[in-house]
């Protein structure tokens, strides 16, 4: 990534990146997973998905991030929020029911791996699943 390393928070970038961000692979989980958090979450609650994904948004932002890139697929997929002075870097979801990803080193390099890559290697720093804990777990990460 071309990006400068004496970045400060109001000098924001958003990118895009030439590659997909987490691309589909084979699945981590059993499929019965799935069913599951398609009847918890039915097509009419859109309005509140579209806030619980703004308000995590809204988190990450106000920590400051230096650059902001999506994959190929622009918003469809995960935003990477770039923390440069933490040598954090968070890939979030634009979906509901998927987790949040930190990496320290070799971002570019990781986010074009699957998931299950990702799990089952070991790839990630922390993996924040979104359960009514995440925004504490996330900001107690980034402070």
């Amino acid at each position: 990534c071309n990006l400068s390393t004496d970045l400060t928070p109001s000098e924001l970038i958003t990118q895009q990146l030439p590659w997909e961000i987490l691309p589909p692979g084979e699945n981590p989980w059993p499929k019965i997973h799935e069913v599951i958090i398609k009847s918890k979450f039915p097509r009419k609650a859109q309005v509140l998905r579209d806030e619980i994904f703004q308000s995590r948004i809204d988190l990450l932002e106000s920590f400051n991030p230096n650059f902001k890139a999506t994959g190929k697929n622009g918003y469809s997929g995960y935003v990477i929020f770039g923390y440069q002075t933490k040598n954090l870097f968070v890939l979030e979801s634009l979906f509901q029911n998927n987790a949040t990803y930190i990496f320290r080193e070799n971002w570019e390099y990781l986010s074009q791996l699957t998931k299950a890559q990702i799990l089952s290697n070991q790839l990630h720093d922390q993996r924040i699943i979104h359960t009514p804990q995440w925004k504490n777990e996330l900001a107690a990460r980034l402070r």
